[in-house]
């Protein structure tokens, strides 16, 4: 490694600064160069031929340009060219291209082959390792030497006029050279740098490595390359002269072999002190309220791609790959605007094209947007084509913005922000700092803060400063009240935090604070530590939600709830408890709460970390997120026993429903022990009914475990002071937690602790018992309560139906009783009704003649008739006649004139239908016959009667006296009559015939005032 400058040795003279000399020197000493001078890439790309070349080969400097140099060596001996220079290129030893001076065989322009002598050397430049050769005849043994000293006096020229720090030193490390610009930048001596001091690691020359390190000889660049034989690119160190001055250099260090071994080690330092102060004094503006950047890029690691003048791609480095996300093989030889037609008619397109015009470099900032990527970029123009070096500054861009967005935060925010020099006096105050204190900047400039605050607070802020630097805490806050410019009193919070200084002086620190009225901020402190509270104490999961959705807050229970870490949670998506589905639910219900206090509440399955499910009820409701959108929070509950006592009261509801289909109590006892066994999952249950013959409760069905607790089970009667018969003699529910506290059991060594004892009315006691204290909760007692009830119900309705069946029996025998009855007495009647009818006609055959005697006995002959009538009604009434089972199309208006004429009644049949009916026509013609009796009864000889049509049915109407309306629904009770000739059975026997039909009959007033009889829901023949 090589140091920066040589310093002058006393008494003597100082050497003598090299001449200056400018690029062009340089180009036009090669140009002038009577020896062929080419220059390849790492890719062995010819990337400069003089015009000497052209002498040599045959060939024009524009046509080797581009080419690979293998093009121009005979196909024979092209492989074996290319492994050399590719193991030269990678480091590799044993090559000829090792050798300073080494022959080659090319071919010239005409395709002959030609033997030629090359010098050749390593180099970089921008960044790119590149390789040049000095190209000539192959000498022949006499004129070998004179060439030798030729070629290495051109060399010691190059070497010495260099303006890069060139050094080389033999196997031993001793200096064999070193040019005048490495005695410049670095000496200590004509013939010495400092790796040659004796002392190399005492205090007057010293290197360091980036991070401020010093390092060891050992660690110099030179001395690794020594150590380990490879070589060691583009480090950067730091030289401190003797006279405290600091050089920054960029040093590359390659060993030279001869047969495997070291034979020398050259060693190449560029001075890059003055990029680097630039690069920090930009570095220091950009980032004035960040620490330095952990890295900056040098030249050297930029991204590189060269342009031919047609643009296409002649190399791409691997940096250039990396950002361009294409290899090299991808885009050399394609067009660059065809490869990224997004750039064209854009400012890459513009600077390029304006870089090759002018042949001026250009440099820019641009974004390139398929690769979402700020690209800083220098292009450089040339004959050839167009240099380009590039980089990823899109970090860069962002910290520019967000410089620009602390500065207007800074400017904007209400709170005041202030910055205190390391001298203790404001450096910076923002407009708010002004607004809130009454002091202009100008005026608080160099004023120490402690003018806004007492001895007691400067003792407290000085305390906590020193905390900071020692790195006890990462930010301190104080309190005080604040007197500003005009004499008012403000209460304020005051938070800060210290940095280093950014001249970098060891020790001193800015403080950074903010400054903000909390006047009227206690209050609400304390109500918000009241709500907290609530929700870190409440049992039930509390959340909130952001506008996207995602968890911004929940508590201690919502975290136990859902088995996540509260870290876990915060910031993930609803969606991670729930489905989508339920997410839209809840949104659209948040959505349709049309006020801040209001809220919804749904049910759902919450998805916990371990896989499995709580069912949940959550209440919530939307708040205020920001100025512009609402969120979602809420309360969330477990409920799972709730849902399990609801999936219990459901199977509970069913098993009510089978109880209520039994028929004996030794089936409803069995159904409920199977019951409260399976449904209610109470393993000691039993059941006792009441026998009226004994009277004592006697067991009906209990639960094996029971039948194990108590072996053979006792019986209960009057007198007992057990539990089972208090329940049942006091109708009232016990229940004990602990038995063993009362002395109600019927044996002292019973095995019970505790149990639910539930009356079942007159029917016996339900008894749910457990070995354990305690065993049962409000929801098994509501639960049992229930089945209690519905088995009490279940054995209600079993004594009824036995009643029922008993009274249906004792029905059926007063039935067949009362046909019999009705059938002898219709015989016993119609026998002599026979005899009488009989000696009738015979005495109407007599008295032929004689008009009062007739008239007598025509009197008579209708009071035999309606004896007659009045047995067929008696028969009607008494045996119920039954349903209709088959019916028949009938037109009614026909058959109305038929039963009328058939029956002859006083008054006046009017048929207003001709309707299509169906009906039992012996049924429908006694429903008939006794509305027109009816009707001929209580309207007289000149009533009318109508039939007439209604849309479901038919009606008959007569205009006789009409039903009061108070009276319709008693009228076909059997007996009812208001006439003197009736026996009131004639509208009961109507009502078992619409019955019989399944139609329904109302009573109403007719349009002459008369009864009108509408019968609906009457069949036709249609349907």
């Amino acid at each position: 490694m090589e140091a920066e400058e040589s310093p002058e040795e006393d008494g003597e003279r100082p050497s003598e600064a090299p001449p200056e000399f400018g690029d062009g020197f340089f180009d036009g000493m090669v140009a002038a160069a009577t020896d062929a001078v080419l220059t390849a890439d790492a890719d062995g790309t010819i990337v400069y031929a003089n015009p000497a070349v052209e002498n040599l080969l045959g060939y024009a400097p524009t046509e080797m340009r581009g080419e690979q140099f293998v093009e121009f060596v005979p196909e024979r001996l092209r492989e074996r060219y290319a492994g050399w220079f590719e193991r030269h290129v990678g480091g590799e030893s044993g090559t000829p291209f090792d050798d300073e001076n080494y022959e080659v065989t090319l071919l010239t322009a005409d395709g002959t082959e030609t033997r030629l002598s090359v010098s050749g050397f390593a180099h970089e430049s921008d960044g790119r390792s590149l390789f040049t050769g000095f190209v000539r005849e192959a000498p022949d043994a006499d004129a070998s030497s004179e060439r030798l000293r030729e070629e290495e006096a051109l060399v010691a020229e190059i070497f010495d006029t260099s303006p890069t720090a060139l050094a080389v030193r033999d196997a031993d490390g001793e200096l064999l050279r070193a040019n005048e610009r490495a005695a410049e930048l670095v000496g200590v001596g004509d013939d010495s740098l400092p790796y040659d001091v004796e002392d190399a690691d005492g205090d007057d020359w010293k290197v360091y490595d980036t991070e401020g390190n010093r390092l060891s000889k050992d660690e110099y660049p030179v001395s690794r390359a020594f150590e380990t034989g490879d070589p060691v690119c583009n480090e950067e160190v730091i030289v401190e002269q003797p006279s405290g001055k600091r050089v920054h250099l960029s040093v590359s260090s390659a060993p030279v072999r001869d047969d495997g071994e070291i034979e020398r080690v050259v060693t190449a330092a560029e001075d890059i002190t003055e990029l680097k102060k630039s690069q920090y004094e930009l570095e220091q503006r950009r980032d004035e309220l960040e620490t330095e950047l952990s890295e900056v890029f040098t030249r050297i690691a930029d991204a590189f791609f060269a342009l031919d003048t047609d643009w296409n791609f002649t190399y791409v480095n691997d940096e250039a790959e990396q950002l361009l996300l294409q290899s090299e093989a991808e885009l050399v030889g394609k067009n660059v605007w065809d490869v990224f037609s997004e750039a064209v008619d854009t400012t890459f397109q513009y600077e390029y094209e304006r870089a090759m015009e002018t042949q001026e470099p250009v440099s820019f900032v641009e974004y390139y947007p398929p690769l979402s990527t700020w690209f800083e970029v220098r292009a450089y123009p040339s004959e050839t084509g167009l240099s380009v070096y590039f980089r990823d500054v899109t970090e860069r861009k962002e910290r520019e913005r967000e410089l620009e967005r602390y500065e207007t935060i800074v400017e904007t925010v209400n709170d005041g922000i202030y910055v205190v020099g390391p001298d203790g006096t404001f450096s910076m105050v923002n407009s708010a700092f002004e607004e809130i204190t009454g002091y202009d900047f100008e005026e608080l400039r160099e004023v120490s803060p402690s003018i806004f605050y007492d001895d007691e607070i400067e003792r407290a802020v000085d305390q906590r400063h020193r905390e900071l630097v020692a790195g006890e805490r990462s930010a301190a806050t104080v309190e005080h009240d604040l007197e500003t410019a005009d004499g008012d009193t403000v209460h304020v919070e005051v938070t800060f935090v210290v940095r280093p200084a950014d001249d970098g002086s060891e020790g001193d620190y800015e403080r950074i604070g903010v400054l903000r009225d909390v006047t009227d901020r206690t209050e609400r402190e304390r109500e918000l530590e009241r709500y907290e509270t609530i929700v870190e104490t409440v049992g039930d999961g509390v959340y909130a939600l952001d506008s996207d959705e995602r968890f911004v807050m929940v508590n201690d229970a919502f975290c136990e709830m859902t088995g996540y870490d509260r870290e876990e949670i915060l910031g993930e998506h609803a969606t991670v408890l729930h489905s989508e589905r339920i997410n839209e639910e809840a949104a659209e219900m948040t959505d349709a709460v049309t006020d801040e206090m209001g809220s919804a509440t749904l049910e759902l399955e919450l998805q916990t970390k371990d896989g499995g499910t709580v069912p949940v009820e959550t209440r919530f409701g939307p708040y205020r997120y920001d100025d512009e959108a609402f969120a979602r929070t809420g309360v969330v509950r477990d409920i799972t026993e709730r849902v399990r006592f609801e999936q219990t009261l459901t199977a509970l509801h069913e098993s009510s429903r089978e109880l209520l289909g039994l028929e004996t109590a030794d089936e409803v006892c069995e159904a409920v022990l199977q019951t409260t066994t399976d449904v209610l999952g109470i393993r000691g249950a039993g059941i006792y009914l009441y026998d009226d013959e004994t009277p004592e409760l006697v067991p009906c069905a209990v639960s094996d475990h029971v039948a194990d607790m108590f072996g053979d089970l006792p019986t209960f009667g009057p007198g007992d002071d057990a539990i089972t018969w208090r329940a049942f003699d006091g109708g009232e529910t016990i229940t004990f937690d602990d038995v063993a506290e009362t002395d109600l059991t019927y044996r002292d060594d019973t095995p019970l602790r505790s149990g639910i004892w539930i009356p079942l009315g007159d029917h016996g006691v339900l008894a749910v018992v457990s070995e354990e204290v305690g065993a049962f909760d409000a929801d098994d007692r509501e639960l049992a309560d229930l089945l209690a009830a519905t088995t009490e119900a279940a054995l209600d309705r079993v004594e009824r139906e036995r009643e029922r069946r008993e009274h249906e029996r004792e029905l059926e025998a007063q039935n067949e009783r009362l046909d019999a009855f009705a059938s002898m007495l219709a015989h016993e009647l119609r026998n002599p009704l026979e005899i009488a009818q009989i000696y009738l006609d015979t005495g109407v055959e007599n008295a032929l003649g004689e008009d009062d005697d007739a008239s007598a006995f025509r009197e008579v002959e209708r009071a035999l008739d309606r004896i007659e009538e009045m047995i067929d009604t008696l028969l009607v009434v008494t045996r119920r006649g039954g349903s209709v089972d088959t019916t028949e199309p009938l037109n009614l208006g026909d058959a109305a004139r038929e039963w009328w004429a058939d029956l002859d009644p006083d008054g006046t049949l009017s048929v207003e239908t001709d309707r299509e009916i169906r009906a039992d026509p012996s049924r429908l013609r006694q429903l008939l016959e006794n509305l027109f009796r009816n009707a001929a009864e209580h309207g007289g000889p000149d009533a009318t009667v109508r039939v007439g049509s209604l849309p479901d049915g038919f009606y008959v109407e007569d205009d006789g006296p009409g039903i009061p309306e108070d009276e319709r629904e008693s009228v076909f009770e059997p007996g009812y009559s208001t006439s003197n000739v009736g026996v009131g059975f004639g509208l009961a026997v109507v009502e078992q015939l619409v019955d019989a039909h399944d139609w329904d009959c109302e009573i109403t007033e007719g349009e002459s005032g008369g009864a009108r009889f509408e019968f609906t829901g009457v069949e036709t023949p249609d349907e």
